[in-house]
């Protein structure tokens, strides 16, 4: 029976004398053979010299050693029956008599169990040893059929132990033999129970059915009475408790002890146990299942549950440990998180091609943005198929922000480079924010961060606030936008009196200290209302003065004290006299300053002075060689190869007409007139060879196109 328990030994340990181990039976030296052969051979001495040979053979102490370990080998671990079936055709008389003792002391051994077990099982007292000792010896010789050998075996094995128990020496040993027993009994209840509830899970009745077979099979063949086995099933319904396994606890409390249940039989004890099973159970889901959770929801948040992870959740589901809605909450996150990560990847697959397509036409979008004709060329988005059969869509403020960023990048490096390895950091700045500003002012724009600078500046400029670092860096964005990008002014300045502000700032930052001119702008554009502007002879002698002071030589001013000019210039300082009179100077105060704000934004040209505000220049006298190659450009023209030529500007959209003198009087050249942007591409024409200027080269020109409003004068007067 595969499933009965196996090799209990309950014989004594502690207090048990050992048993005597078989021993082979002890022999005459002569055998009737040698005697026979020895007598022969006094007749024949070929016959006695045999028998010599034999008797010494058989005498020979290692043969003998040798045939009783072969019988030795042979029965090892054999029952009595098994001894009985060994062949024994080729044994020795010698041989035959050592294994007849062998299957006299093992059935000794037999008899012992089965004398133990019984003496075990029965009440105390009620077994007469004597008795049970002479019904096993007829059994031994019966079976034995007078195989004095055999009996030798039972006999030397058995008088010792009947002797022990009688004398009560065995009572010690079987007790604890009893408790081994039970011990085993109960581990092998325990690893049945665990093998069937694995193969039936949730099935409690399988695993009270295998306990219940098992203890009629114990009963049968253990002599282990019912309630013994109950006793043991008390101990597992305890260890199960303790271990929180309610099923297992209703299961037992089923055990059938003898027309009682188990349950009924230890009442309360049971119910307690049930309870605590149940409250052990429930701590240890939560304790098993509270780490699984945790993993589960943080791989589900970012989309890592996997199949064997889903069923795994799916089994714990249905065993109870998991609770539903638990389960579909993980479930949901991960597909939520697989369908945001699918989305991404399509989005960033679209921004990739989008992404590709800008690097391939970037070369365009580069050299649209210097020619200036990136807004209008790339106005409109560009849809792009996928391979799937989707479109991507490239925003227009994508194409341009990638030009206007390329552009920028090509124009200042060239600036930098042709300031020289001397500049300070502050001018390599400066070149930076200047090409920023010319990429920009070129296409319409201006640059966001410029334009809050300056925004920034205007709010502060009506108050009397401490002149701050940001208030000078917005001084700067402010000049640049005035000076390249006066036509976009208006998206910085709001009002006349921000016109005010603007204007005197830009006029005297050229000529003094940057916090001096902002103090200055601010008063001017406190006072905008309230001045009253010069007119009549003051205005008149004012403008004297002024002019009396444009001829004065003074250490960086443009002129010495024989300079003159051709041209009246008398509007240009009635304007200047008429922008500054808000910072509250008069007198000579007001025209000296006005002198210097000219002469800071003019150049002299050929006897004319030419107003050079609001150009995009460094200096004045750098306009002189934009117009030198101008002039070259216009004597290519036999008529005027001659000529001595100068220019006028005009006020209203800030063109330059060429002049040529005419018997003493500067006339202009018929159908000729020149923006800046066309006077500065043809000096960029001419000195594009020059290493040093290079950098105007990357800013390509197109086609003049900016309107008369982008090309008026700041000026609110």
């Amino acid at each position: 029976m595969a499933d009965r328990l196996q090799g209990v030994n309950i014989t004594p340990s502690a207090n048990a004398v050992a048993r005597p181990m078989a021993r082979a039976e002890q022999v005459h030296t002569q055998s009737g053979i040698g005697d026979f052969l020895t007598g022969l051979g006094k007749l024949n001495p070929a016959i006695q010299q045999l028998g010599q040979t034999l008797q010494v053979a058989n005498n020979d102490p290692q043969q003998r050693i040798d045939e009783a370990a072969r019988i030795q080998f042979q029965t090892m671990g054999k029952s009595s029956a098994d001894i009985a079936s060994i062949d024994t055709r080729s044994m020795n008389e010698r041989e035959l008599r050592a294994l007849g003792f062998r299957q006299g002391t093992a059935m000794a051994n037999e008899v012992q169990l089965k004398m133990q077990q019984e003496i075990a099982s029965a009440p105390p007292g009620s077994i007469d040893v004597d008795q049970l000792y002479a019904k096993y010896q007829q059994e031994a010789s019966t079976k034995f059929n007078g195989n004095s050998t055999a009996m030798r075996g039972w006999s030397e094995t058995m008088d010792p132990f009947l002797g022990q128990m009688k004398q009560g020496v065995l009572k010690d040993g079987v007790k604890e033999q009893l408790t081994q027993r039970a011990a085993t009994v109960q581990a092998v209840f325990s690893a049945e129970w665990s093998k069937v509830a694995a193969s039936n899970p949730g099935d409690m009745t399988a695993g009270l059915n295998a306990i219940t077979k098992m203890a009629k099979e114990n009963a049968q063949f253990l002599g282990m009475s019912m309630e013994e086995q109950g006793n043991v099933l008390k101990n597992i319904v305890s260890q199960a408790s303790l271990a929180g396994d309610p099923t297992q606890v209703q299961a037992l409390g089923e055990f059938d002890v003898n027309g009682q249940r188990l349950k009924n039989i230890m009442g309360p004890v049971f119910d307690n146990m049930k309870i605590q099973a149940a409250n052990k159970a429930e701590d240890n889901r939560q304790r098993r299942m509270q780490p699984l959770i945790s993993e589960w929801t943080f791989n589900a948040e970012v989309g890592a549950l996997d199949a064997v992870t889903m069923h795994h959740m799916d089994k714990e589901m249905k065993a109870g440990n998991l609770p539903r809605g638990t389960y579909a909450q993980i479930i949901a996150k991960n597909r939520n998180a697989l369908e945001k990560q699918r989305t991404e990847l399509y989005q960033e697959q679209k921004r990739l091609a989008g992404s590709q397509y800008i690097q391939y036409v970037e070369p365009d979008l580069i050299q649209q943005a210097a020619d200036g004709t990136l807004p209008a060329l790339q106005s409109d988005d560009t849809i792009l198929p996928l391979d799937d059969g989707t479109f991507v869509t490239v925003q227009s403020k994508d194409k341009i922000e990638r030009g206007l960023t390329g552009a920028v990048e090509i124009r200042s490096r060239y600036k930098v480079e042709a300031l020289g390895k001397d500049a300070t950091p502050e001018q390599r700045a400066a070149a930076k924010a200047d090409a920023e500003i010319e990429v920009y002012a070129a296409n319409g724009m201006l640059p966001e961060a410029q334009k809050k600078s300056a925004q920034a500046l205007l709010r502060r400029s009506n108050a009397d606030f401490e002149v701050t670092d940001a208030d000078r860096a917005g001084v700067g964005d402010l000049m640049r936008i005035a000076k390249h990008a006066d036509g976009l002014i208006d998206e910085v300045v709001q009002s006349d009196k921000d016109k005010a502000f603007v204007y005197t700032l830009t006029s005297l930052a050229a000529i003094g200290p940057v916090d001096d001119a902002i103090r200055q702008a601010r008063q001017a554009r406190a006072n905008y209302d309230s001045r009253t502007p010069l007119s009549g002879k003051a205005l008149d002698e004012t403008v004297d003065k002024v002019t009396e002071f444009l001829k004065v030589d003074q250490e960086g001013y443009l002129w010495n004290d024989t300079s003159g000019w051709g041209n009246d210039v008398s509007g240009m300082i009635k304007k200047q006299i008429r922008a500054l009179q808000g910072v509250e100077l008069s007198g000579d105060e007001l025209a000296k300053t006005v002198a210097r704000v000219i002469k800071a934004n003019t150049t002299k040209y050929d006897g004319f002075i030419i107003d050079t505000q609001g150009l995009p220049i460094n200096d004045p006298a750098q306009f002189n060689s934009m117009l030198d190659s101008v002039t070259n450009t216009i004597k290519a023209d036999p008529k005027y190869k001659d000529a001595d030529i100068t220019y006028l500007r005009n006020g209203q959209d800030s063109s330059f007409v060429p002049m040529v003198f005419y018997k003493g009087v500067p006339t202009p050249i018929p159908g000729l007139r020149y923006t800046f942007k066309q006077i500065q591409r043809t000096y960029n024409d001419v000195v594009k060879a020059d290493p040093q200027k290079r950098f105007d080269q990357n800013i390509k020109r197109s086609e003049e196109n900016r309107t008369a409003r982008e090309m008026r004068q700041m000026s609110p007067f």
